[in-house]
């Protein structure tokens, strides 16, 4: 950023988080007098003298004052989104009268959080929290006053009904549709406490921030360590993971003795042979033990795989990743899973250890859908970039020029990012996704959806394969183009 922070946004403090244990009008008159500062974020006085000193200093700064409630929810187990509603409704009385004490503070927003929930109620508890925030919005509309949702973790410390930022952008929506001085208050420290980047997060939420948290971001360093024993038909490789510090063992000795077993295997037969071939890992598995399946297959496979595990009472999630070799060497990857919500619940910190982006889409198969609807949008996206290369060359533009010029409009796409620069370059790595589209192909079949870009894409990568460049990244597309024209064929 190289203009000032100021220029996009007032910089404050919260108080009660900057001081803990500082006398509070110490505090703030240290942090009112910072010039640094021209907002400030104060909670609930305990006594009317300290609060009546606190608006006089408030007051006299000019400064921009915001109200958290967070410290009396919290403080006092109060959940705005009880099933129970006379517990949702001690709740919201708390947060009317909070929203009393900061019009007195001349605030301009409350800010409060969700409560606690369980997956088997979440609609549930949802619609009790939308009747708690609609009925501050319609109090605070009336004194010129916004109300703000922190979006907090949904499984660790707070364990909130908001929640990842899909979950917060949704209920954002429903709150703005009948009350429009309602918005959201993103933290950035949480941001890795509902295993999202910043980037998912800002652009998600976008529409419906209207106030953020930076500070403490730091999490701890490193990823979670978990004690593994392994398996690889390569020699070579589990001698790697031995020396690394990991027990190897055989099919029957992972089943028996881990209660939690990984795979990730090249497609649907092999994934079906190593779990439920006649020496495969799941005839040893234990009742309520659990497969992750981070192969990239057909999610028919998928969901033939867990019915049978299902049969033996052992749990399955599918959870597909998207990243490549340099994400999982930095434990970046993206995880699509489908399964049971509880089941994702209890494991989704097993993939976080490996992932920057762990997302649950679905019962069962939902990850591997998911996964071939990435795969569906790479290729003819690449596809794409080859046609318009192969287009601007010919017609004696400089793709580098053009590709500068569109990146920053709606052209742009991070397969743009990573690809064209590989075509101009001649620059392509080992990574042909034929057998996705191979595997999109099957399911449509299956399932009658129509794919026919789909289907040219898989051609032209067929191609691709076919004149030796198969251990070439898919943007080796371009070549298909390449050799066409030099033959002077036209496409129409």
């Amino acid at each position: 950023m190289r203009d000032s922070i100021y220029k996009y946004f007032q910089v404050g403090a919260i108080q009660w988080m900057s001081h803990p244990h500082r006398e509070v009008l110490r505090s703030l008159h240290s942090l009112l007098s910072d010039d640094y500062f021209d907002a400030i974020e104060v909670c609930h006085f305990q006594e009317a003298a300290v609060r009546d000193q606190a608006k006089k200093m408030l007051e006299q700064s000019g400064a921009r004052v915001c109200y958290g409630a967070q410290p009396i929810l919290l403080g006092n187990q109060l959940n705005p989104n009880a099933l129970q509603e006379e517990e949702r409704l001690k709740a919201e009385h708390a947060l009317l009268e909070a929203l009393e004490e900061a019009q007195y503070l001349d605030a301009e927003s409350m800010a409060f959080l969700a409560g606690a929930w369980n997956p088997g109620t979440r609609e549930e508890a949802y619609r009790q929290l939308l009747k708690t925030t609609r009925a501050l919005c319609q109090t605070a509309g009336k004194k010129d006053m916004m109300i703000e949702l922190e979006v907090f973790d949904y499984d660790m410390d707070k364990s909130a009904l908001i929640g990842p930022a899909p979950l917060a952008a949704r209920f954002a929506g429903d709150v703005r549709q009948t009350n429009s001085n309602f918005g959201l208050l993103a933290d950035l420290s949480h941001f890795p406490t509902t295993y999202e980047t910043s980037w998912d997060v800002v652009r998600t939420l976008r529409p419906y921030i209207t106030h953020l948290h930076f500070g403490n971001a730091v999490v701890q360093s490193g990823k979670a360590g978990y004690d593994l024993t392994v398996t690889n038909r390569s020699p070579t490789v589990a001698q790697k993971l031995a020396a690394a510090g990991t027990k190897t063992a055989s099919h029957q000795e992972i089943g028996e003795t881990c209660g939690l077993v990984l795979t990730m295997l090249p497609n649907g037969p092999q994934a079906k042979e190593v779990m439920l071939g006649e020496k495969g890992v799941s005839a040893f598995m234990k009742p309520g033990s659990v497969l992750i399946d981070m192969s990239s297959i057909n999610p028919v496979d998928t969901r033939e795989i867990g019915a049978e595990l299902a049969k033996k009472g052992v749990g399955m999630l599918d959870a597909p990743v998207s990243g490549g070799e340099p994400k999982a060497v930095d434990g970046t990857l993206s995880f699509m899973v489908g399964g049971d919500p509880e089941l994702f619940r209890r494991f989704r910190p097993v993939l976080a250890a490996m992932g920057s982006s762990v997302v649950r889409c679905g019962e069962i198969g939902a990850g591997n859908t998911a996964k071939l609807v990435n795969q569906i949008i790479v290729a003819c996206n690449i596809q794409g970039a080859a046609e318009a290369f192969i287009l601007e060359r010919m017609a004696g533009a400089d793709p580098q020029l053009v590709f500068q010029a569109i990146r920053g409009g709606l052209a742009g796409s991070a397969v743009l990012e990573a690809k064209l620069p590989m075509m101009l370059e001649g620059n392509e790595t080992p990574e042909l996704h034929l057998k996705d589209l191979d595997n999109v192909l099957d399911c449509a079949r299956s399932i009658g959806a129509p794919v026919p870009m789909t289907e040219h894409a898989r051609d032209v990568l067929r191609w691709v394969l076919d004149q030796g460049d198969g251990q070439k990244d898919h943007s080796a597309m371009v070549r298909y183009y390449e050799s066409h024209c030099s033959a002077g064929e036209v496409f129409l």
